[in-house]
């Protein structure tokens, strides 16, 4: 029964160690996918004028109900906002 449970744990802590792998991969991919939309960000004017180009790029969707109530879906998240500001107070 020792032999077993000590197998077991031991499958159990490679699989943990495979999680975290791909955990890390993951998270590696999606600071690698902020930089490149932080990236294109920054092609836009400064101005306040608002583009469609700009529009269609940090929106998502636009979801209109009755009763004149929307709801817009960004295509990023709190994280591109600092990594954009951060990147402002840089230059």
């Amino acid at each position: 029964m020792k032999k077993r449970l000590a197998d077991e744990l031991s499958a159990f802590n490679a699989e943990k160690a495979e999680i975290e792998k791909a955990l890390a991969a993951l998270e590696t991919e999606k600071d690698t996918e902020l930089m490149r939309l932080g990236q294109e960000a920054k092609l836009f004017p400064k101005s306040g004028d608002v583009i469609n180009q700009m529009l269609l790029y940090f929106i998502e969707r636009v979801d209109v109900y009755s009763g004149m109530r929307i709801e817009i879906r960004y295509r990023f998240s709190d994280e591109i906002m600092k990594l954009l500001s951060n990147s402002a107070n840089m230059q």
